[in-house]
């Protein structure tokens, strides 16, 4: 008997047989109406589970990709951050932020260890932040 592990990582993580069957279905045409059709109903699925109005995006890539584009999306040079760092995603936070001129501020723990969170109030009243990562 096969046992299936709990993997609780970034990736790759395990998937159920419903979405396995479905990834091996034909590829349709990015133009193809039914397509079109479908991306529309998760654009407008997308806003609802946002509670927003505005444009939201489908964008395929890594998870590095994400994170750049939501430090690049939110703050510019000069802006402060607080990162919560627990090892190697935090620390990556770290790097984009400096590359971009980001003040950055770091509160970190040992590995699978927490930041606890009377550290992280008292570090958000030193300072106004534009956002904290975690």
């Amino acid at each position: 008997m096969k046992i299936k592990k709990l993997v609780m990582i970034p990736g790759p993580t395990p998937v159920v047989r419903s979405i396995q069957d479905q990834m091996g279905r034909d590829t349709v045409a990015f133009g193809d109406p039914n397509f079109v059709s479908d991306f529309k109903g998760l654009l407008e699925d997308l806003k609802k589970l946002w509670k927003t109005e505005g444009e939201v995006f489908v964008v395929a890539g890594t998870g590095t990709m994400a994170m750049e584009m939501g430090i690049s999306n939110t703050l510019k040079a000069g802006d402060n951050l607080l990162i919560v760092s627990h090892g190697y995603f935090g620390d990556r936070f770290i790097d984009l932020a400096e590359r971009k001129g980001i003040n950055v501020d770091v509160l970190s723990s040992p590995w699978g260890q927490i930041v606890p969170l009377e550290e992280i109030e008292a570090k958000l009243k030193e300072k106004t932040y534009q956002a904290m990562t975690v």
